[in-house]
């Protein structure tokens, strides 16, 4: 057998680093294309190509939903880490354990609403205009999104404790992959 074989672990970290912004990557290229389809077609063709319309919706969604995701990876989401970070550890700790704890019981809310709400787009017939696609398919990105960013969230959490709990429970002391 020509080549290395694929390490498992060297597997997991490229889909821990890159999964989400590779999609993201692409479901924003696919958006820009269609956008420009759209506007060459109507301006300089005269015709309307309608499905370009919502694919580049539905990429714009994905994209933003698997940002959220991307964004507790890279530790880019609004957080008073500055104040936090002043204050005496006794009390910056518990800070950042509750919001978290709020932030995860959300995220777990909105998982069970998402679920709900696709349970009950799987029970009728909703077809997109253009595409003709059942909407459990583009509105699933609630629910995934949701559960990659439970998991981002507990991540950092593991990452923290194997980390012997030093400083916050947050991965800006780590150095950028």
């Amino acid at each position: 057998m020509a080549g290395r074989p694929v390490n498992r672990h060297s597997l997991v970290r490229i889909l821990d680093l890159r999964i989400e912004e590779s999609i993201a990557c692409v479901l924003i290229t696919v958006m820009a294309l269609c956008v420009l389809l759209q506007v060459i077609s109507r301006y300089l063709l005269d015709l309307g190509v309608h499905w370009t319309e919502e694919v580049a919706a539905y990429c714009m969604v994905w994209a933003v939903y698997l940002g959220a995701s991307i964004g507790i990876r890279h530790h880019f989401h609004i957080r008073m880490i500055l104040l936090i970070q002043k204050l005496p550890r006794a009390l910056s700790l518990p800070l950042v354990l509750i919001a978290d704890a709020i932030w995860v019981a959300f995220n777990i809310l909105m998982i069970v609403y998402a679920e709900e709400y696709l349970s009950l787009l799987l029970t009728t017939i909703n077809r997109s205009p253009a595409l003709g696609i059942e909407q459990e398919w583009p509105h699933s990105i609630v629910l995934i999104a949701y559960v990659l960013m439970t998991l981002r969230v507990i991540q950092t959490y593991v990452i923290w404790l194997r980390g012997g709990c030093a400083g916050l429970p947050a991965r800006e002391h780590e150095d950028a992959s």
